[in-house]
């Protein structure tokens, strides 16, 4: 009871410095994501599930959002670039590279992420054994925010 108004009262802290979403950000299994006072961001626990000493050695620098899913974090910078840190399988890295740019937003279910881009386009990725239904047709443009649950 007392851990969860303590993070609570932290993330009202970090308000100004990053996005929070309580419904889908910063749940995972067995990993934690934070952001310092200069919003770099960086991880620990468990490897597989997005704790990195790699990562942590060249952190993301202007962390705004930090999302993740059940094995896998996202951190989208002011700049709109994203890194990712975290099982493949899980979302951990982007299908075809590991940064994306120019993006407005990120969310995040337990296997999935889902990214807006500056342009209105959304790109999603998830689980590799999901059967998540990827078809974006008529939602490639326009789009002004996205939702996770």
């Amino acid at each position: 009871m007392y851990s969860r108004i303590l993070f609570y009262c932290l993330c009202l802290l970090l308000e100004s410095i990053i996005s929070y979403n309580p419904a889908s950000n910063w749940r995972n299994e067995y990993a934690f994501a934070a952001v310092r006072n200069d919003a770099t961001a960086y991880t620990w626990g468990y490897a597989y599930y997005g704790a990195s000493t790699e990562f942590n050695q060249n952190p993301p620098s202007n962390v705004r959002l930090v999302t993740s899913t059940s094995y896998a974090f996202a951190f989208m910078s002011s700049d709109g670039s994203v890194r990712f840190t975290g099982s493949s399988s899980y979302g951990g890295e982007y299908p075809t590279f590991d940064t994306l740019e120019s993006i407005t937003y990120i969310a995040s279910t337990d296997f999935a992420f889902a990214a807006l881009s500056s342009s209105g386009k959304v790109v999603s990725w998830q689980y590799s054994y999901s059967s998540l239904d990827n078809n974006l047709n008529g939602i490639q443009s326009g789009v002004t925010k996205i939702f996770s649950n």
